[in-house]
Parts: C-alpha cells; structure tokens; sequence
C-alpha cells in the first residue's frame, strides 16, 4: 500500500478488560499503523492515574504522533471494574456506534472492538445480542456472518447468540445457504483462497442417523445442494464429533456449525490466547479479540494483549487484501 492504513478502535466495556488490552497491544504494534480510539482523551488520562499502561499510551500519543481520540465518548471515571454497569454499557454504546460511522464514511480503513457486555447493553436501554447484530443494524446490511479464527482453523457458527432450545427453528435452508455464500466469499476477497473447501456439520448426534435422531440433517443438505449447483466447494453434513480431528479439519479452510459452542469450544481450546473474530459481511472490515470482558481479572493490569494483538494484525491482513483487488 502506498499510504497508512488507519484503524479505528471502539473502547468496550470500561469496566472490562478492554480499555487495557486495546492499548497494550496497539503499543506492541509496530510503526506505519495510524490509531483513532473511539474516546475522549480525557477518559485514557483518568485512567492514567492508576494504570500504566494509560500513561504508556497518552506518552507515545505525544511522541509519535500516530494515535488519536475521536473526543467521544466521555466518561466521569473508570467504572466499578467486575461487573456490568448502565453506564459502562452506554459507554461502549457510544464507542462503537461512532467508530462503525466513522468506518462506513471511510474516516477509517477498518475497526477493531474491545469486549463489551451484553448485560451492559441491557442496562444501559440497546436491545442487541452483540456486536455483530449491532453492527449490521447500524450498517444497515441485510445479512452478517461471525467467523472465529486462529490462524489457519477457521469456524463460523450458523446461528449465534440464542438459547439452544431455539436452534432447530432458526436452521433453514435459506440461513445455511447464505452463510456458505458470505463465507466463501470473505475467503476468497481476504484471505486469497482462490477455491475455499468449507465443511458443513451436522446438528444431531452421529449426523441425525438417517433421521432417527432427528431431521435438521434433511435442510443441511438441501441447502449445500444449493450452492454446489453454483461452484462452490463444500462437503456435509459432517458428524460433530470427528470433523475437529486434526487430520479431518485441515480438509478444510473453514467449518460451518449449527450454533455457538459447537465450533467456538473446539476453537478456543486449540487457540484461545491468538483467537480473534471477525464480521463478514459488512461494508468495512470489522475484528476483535475472542475474550470477553474477563470481569474476573479486570483492574488488576494481568490482562494479556495477545488476542487483541491479533485481531490488529488480521485487520491490516484484511485491508490490505481487499485495496490489492
């Protein structure tokens, strides 16, 4: 590229790891990266009078020139760290709300999240599951896909954050089809798989066993059906319990499950500290570490960066790849 890419930041929870992690690790970064944080400065400078990691980032703000505060939102002070609060959940509201403008008027090449609570959203009035539901609305696109990566093992879950008992009326024909399409698609615009092998997977036990254990298998492969008749690579539906077998997932470039834990669990065990998710979908490139708010370590300056590391890098990976088009 022949110029620097710009990288927007939204803060989380501030009760959160967040605030923590994201500095840290824009700190590790190297140089040639500009940084906005979707905050006032005034709400690093509270923090640094008691973090050092607040007073490590406001310093090489001054020295290098390359990290900047969007000047909202503002915060009073650091909220009670542990736990979810209506402010916290406003704060991170806020934070992100502006950065995805920001990113949809071109103001940044991509956003990177910190954590925020769900609960908090709650709190604080803004009905969402998470991120990626929020980010579609703002966005005003019609579909989204959340994909977990850790270096090369890829996962998307079909369906996201809902209770379990609602899973087998969200998986339809339609759902599975367009999630195969927007995957296969990302791929290819960023990770520059020219034929991405995508695996699909069954939701019941032992692949439904031709239906003794249940039906949904019959909708999987209707909707595979659909997109083989457009080119597209895919194979399923695969029996759970054997297509994260190293030598069975390495078939594949990504694998779609059913729900959250079915391919999150299998993800975060063989990559958690370099985990990182990512919205497909969107007009603009969207990640974040794949922790949460890790309210139990939050205020102690423990956390560690790495996944927020990576989530940074991924995003440059990204915009990089889709200006080379």
């Amino acid at each position: 590229m022949n110029r620097r890419v710009r990288i927007g930041i939204s803060l989380g929870d501030p009760g959160g790891v967040g605030p923590e992690t994201a500095a840290k690790a824009v700190l590790a970064i190297e140089s040639g990266i500009d940084f906005v944080f979707f905050c006032d400065q005034s709400f690093i400078e509270i923090m640094a009078r008691r973090f050092r990691w607040a007073v490590e980032l406001l310093e090489f703000a001054d020295r290098h020139g390359n990290i900047g505060f969007a000047g909202a939102p503002q915060f009073d002070g650091p909220a009670p760290f542990g736990r979810p609060t209506p402010p916290g959940g406003e704060f991170a509201y806020r934070s992100v709300i502006d950065a995805a403008r920001a990113a949809l008027a071109g103001q940044i090449d991509a956003l990177v999240t910190a954590p925020l609570s769900k609960a908090g959203l709650n709190l604080a009035g803004h009905d969402y599951p998470g991120y990626t539901e929020l980010l579609r609305n703002i966005s005003e696109v019609e579909r989204v896909v959340m994909m977990l990566l850790a270096g090369d093992f890829r996962v998307i879950p079909a369906t996201r954050h809902v209770p379990i008992i609602d899973i087998t009326s969200l998986i339809t024909r339609e759902l599975i089809s367009n999630t195969i399409r927007i995957t296969v698609d990302s791929l290819k615009k960023y990770e520059s798989i020219e034929r991405p092998r995508v695996g699909v997977l069954a939701l019941n036990p032992h692949g439904g066993e031709n239906g003794l254990l249940g039906n949904e298998e019959t909708t999987i492969k209707v909707a595979i059906g659909d997109v083989l008749g457009e080119g597209y690579d895919i194979e399923g539906p695969l029996v759970p319990d054997i297509a994260f077998i190293p030598r069975f997932r390495k078939r594949y470039d990504a694998i779609i499950g059913m729900y959250h834990d079915q391919v999150l669990i299998p993800l975060k065990m063989a990559g958690f500290e370099c985990a990182v998710n990512a919205t497909l979908g969107l007009p603009f490139v969207r990640t974040s570490p794949g922790h949460g708010t890790a309210y139990d370590i939050a205020g102690t300056d423990s956390a560690d960066p790495s996944s927020f590391i990576e989530a940074i890098k991924l995003a440059i990976k990204w915009v990089e790849a889709n200006e080379a088009e």
